[in-house]
């Protein structure tokens, strides 16, 4: 007679790939819930200066870095277990269930920290409207409706444009994956594979990225992977 016992030396569960909130919106380490901070003015990186020269023992003009203050204002967050001490001395081994409710707490608050990113990359006045391009029937990647790019869109002249417009060198490409799939299937960016890798066919994830920081500079492209939350109040989608 067989009486079943669990398997000591594995239990199966899930895990999130990866998260990209520390990527995006990267943590700083502060001592009050609100206080001031500077900000040096990016013009004196750019803007030229009138007049540098000056005649024979003359005195140089002078140059000063200019700054501003700004406030700040953090938002406390907090997640915790209960655990009781006879749940740890009769759990099984492979559960390891002290890691196993730690392990949750963090998660929750990585998934609440995937959430605020997703609604900030998602939000319009989160950007300066001259870094960003509306895409229309005729230029979008994907028309959902026929299943077809518009007629006439480009997404690397795309990615390009908005390259052109900013400052300094983009670190990295974050796409939700409608607009990922879209972006690699496109006939345009298959021509740019084509003709960057001399290959007719796809390369592996790995040859692909380094394709694409050729192209755009160090920016490896951030794939996020959709998860649905509930019903209730659910977010369509989590970046991870």
């Amino acid at each position: 007679v067989h009486g079943e016992e669990f398997l000591a030396n594995i239990a199966f569960g899930f895990k999130q790939r990866g998260f990209i909130w520390r990527d995006v919106v990267p943590t700083l380490d502060v001592d009050f819930q609100s206080d001031k901070y500077y900000e040096w003015d990016k013009e004196d990186s750019y803007e030229e200066a009138l007049r540098i020269n000056a005649s024979s023992q003359a005195e140089a003009p002078e140059f000063s870095p200019r700054f501003s203050t700004n406030r700040y204002q953090v938002t406390p967050y907090a997640a915790a277990f209960f655990l009781h001490t006879e749940a740890v001395a009769n759990a099984d081994s492979m559960l390891n269930i002290q890691m196993a409710h730690m392990n949750r707490v963090m998660r929750v608050m990585d998934l609440a920290s995937e959430i605020r990113t997703q609604t900030l990359l998602q939000s319009a006045t989160s950007y300066d409207s001259s870094q960003t391009l509306t895409l229309d029937a005729n230029t979008t990647w994907l028309n959902t409706t026929t299943g077809l790019p518009g007629p006439n869109s480009n997404p690397i002249k795309n990615l390009l444009t908005l390259q052109e417009s900013v400052l300094l060198d983009i670190s990295q490409w974050v796409f939700n994956p409608t607009v990922y799939n879209a972006f690699i299937l496109h006939p345009e960016t298959q021509k740019y594979i084509i003709n960057k890798s001399g290959t007719p066919s796809l390369p592996n994830p790995q040859q692909m990225m380094g394709l694409f920081e050729g192209l755009f500079g160090v920016a490896p492209i951030k794939k996020a992977t959709a998860k649905r939350l509930g019903t209730a109040g659910a977010h369509p989608f989590i970046w991870n």
